[in-house]
């Protein structure tokens, strides 16, 4: 009989497999965890269960006072393991240290020669093809860590197996270039120390990486300080170093030049120029046309909805889709924004919303519009959260005082607003605007969702139907309940 050899091991027949190939007996007996990172993991691959072959699956820092145990389910018969620390730091023979000095910043002293840090494809395999300079490039194995180096020169070619650390670092005295092929559409790309000292909302905890790379805690704070986050090709500010400058534009009031061909200019805020809005997914334009035809041309915008409103002039506009012909358009121009709102309530403000109640078309297509009333001396847009929108804000009259509450910790980013000015409030914090103008204050609101939600916080803790136990607001506001009890009545969540 002929033996099937499938993943270095010879399938039995199965007329003759017994229960014990299906059964691994021994997971309750605790491993030793009394080594430098203090874990232990006992792996029952196909080894150790020998029905587990062809079937593509085998079987975290412990924050508790006591012994801590888990089982893991990996979807894969030979998952491998690369221990991160132990493959940059441990492998034999070892990485150049001056390629880990560079890659981690761990030297004040500049290291010569450019480097494509140790990363991780983990869906592809690379193939690399050296035009100019010499690279030292290499990879790690895992089980063991074994560093595969070589010395590449110009038309050298070299493969980097998927899902193992790699490097290369330019040795030469001139530039370098190479072209890399990879054998998937999305390779994906971890660089190690960015992913480990740079990983983002929330960073890792310290205490982990301390003892993972054998490092005393200082130093990791400081490399999770140096490795700020890259994000759609923007590297992230440290959020304990952000500013309000970070989230406002100014000069939205000044119009554009339309001296041109087709009359019209586009004044663009995005995230180059306005740093806050990276990953929020909205930005904001001013659109200027000279008169008696300026145009902004036919154009697709490929990944967004445009919602436009009319500040001044009369323009012509139109899109094509035969998918809506026969749909209705409706303008409300008129009569949702240049009619001043009745801001004479107990705020001063009001909201009036442009949505798909207004709009059918905007059906689907994810982009809400809201004027904003403030009355003078101190109309309030009072604290609230859009808990599924991130919203952006143009001033056209009045002065705001606007602002949000990050969270842990929380911090106020705020900043006072002029005509023309542009501020970003994120998704789901706390935000309110303050007209602090002796006149009316007024502002155009977009945001990036069709149902953004609105929570106003006042309304929400102290106005709910039924109401909240005042025990709870008592405890939660540090406030008198008697005081809790007049806010309700106040706010219409009275407990009587």
């Amino acid at each position: 009989m002929i033996k099937l050899f499938v993943n270095g091991k010879f399938c039995k027949n199965p007329n003759l497999t017994v229960a014990e190939d299906f059964f691994f007996p021994g997971l309750n007996v605790p491993g030793n965890t009394g080594n430098r990172v203090g874990s232990n993991v006992t792996l029952v691959n196909v080894d150790k269960l020998f029905g587990l072959n062809t079937l593509g699956i085998s079987r975290s820092f412990n924050i508790a006072k006591t012994n801590a145990v888990a089982f893991a389910g990996l979807s894969s018969q030979n998952p491998g393991v690369i221990t991160i620390a132990n493959a940059i730091f441990g492998p034999n023979p070892p990485i150049n240290p001056d390629v880990l000095a560079k890659a981690f910043q761990l030297d004040n002293d500049e290291v010569n020669g450019g480097l494509n840090p140790p990363h991780i494809h983990p869906h592809a395999t690379e193939i690399l093809l050296v035009l100019e300079g010499t690279l030292s490039i290499g990879f790690v194995t895992s089980n063991p860590n074994r560093l595969i180096s070589e010395v590449l020169n110009p038309v050298d070619v070299f493969v980097f197996p998927i899902g193992l650390i790699h490097f290369q670092f330019n040795i030469a005295k001139t530039n370098g270039v190479a072209i890399a092929s990879l054998n998937s559409q999305n390779p994906g790309v971890i660089t190690i120390a960015n992913a480990t000292f740079g990983s983002y909302n929330p960073s890792i905890n310290p205490d982990i990486l301390a003892k993972a790379f054998q490092l005393d805690k200082k130093v990791v704070n400081n490399l999770q300080v140096k490795f700020d986050v890259f994000v759609n090709g923007k590297f992230c500010k440290n959020p304990n170093l952000t500013v309000a400058g970070d989230f406002s534009f100014s000069g939205l009031n000044i119009p554009g030049n339309t001296a041109n061909r087709v009359g019209s200019n586009v004044t663009l805020v995005n995230v180059d120029v306005l740093p806050g809005l990276n990953t929020l997914g909205i930005s904001l334009a001013r659109l200027d046309y000279a008169p008696n035809g300026g145009l902004n041309p036919p154009h697709i915008h490929p990944r967004g909805t445009e919602i436009l409103v009319v500040v001044e002039g009369t323009l012509h506009v139109g899109f094509v889709n035969p998918t809506l012909i026969g749909l209705s358009p409706k303008s409300y121009t008129q009569e949702m924004f240049f009619i001043p709102r009745n801001t004479g309530n107990q705020v001063g403000s009001n909201v009036t919303l442009l949505n798909v109640d207004q709009i059918p078309g905007v059906n689907t297509l994810g982009i809400p519009l809201a004027r904003i009333d403030y009355a003078p001396n101190g109309g309030l847009n009072p604290p609230y959260i859009h808990p599924r929108a991130t919203e952006i804000l143009l001033v056209l009259e009045g002065t705001l005082y606007v602002g949000f509450v990050t969270s842990n910790p929380n911090r106020l980013i705020s900043k006072v607003l002029n005509p023309g000015d542009v501020f970003v409030f994120p998704l789901g914090l706390i935000h309110y605007q303050f007209n602090i103008a002796k006149a009316n204050g007024v502002a155009i609101a977009s945001l990036n969702i069709q149902n953004p939600g609105v929570i106003t916080i006042a309304n929400a803790t102290l106005g709910s139907n039924p109401p909240i136990n005042p025990d709870v607001l008592a405890k939660a506001f540090q406030l008198d309940k008697k005081v809790v009890n007049d806010l309700q009545v106040k706010f219409g969540g009275s407990n009587k």
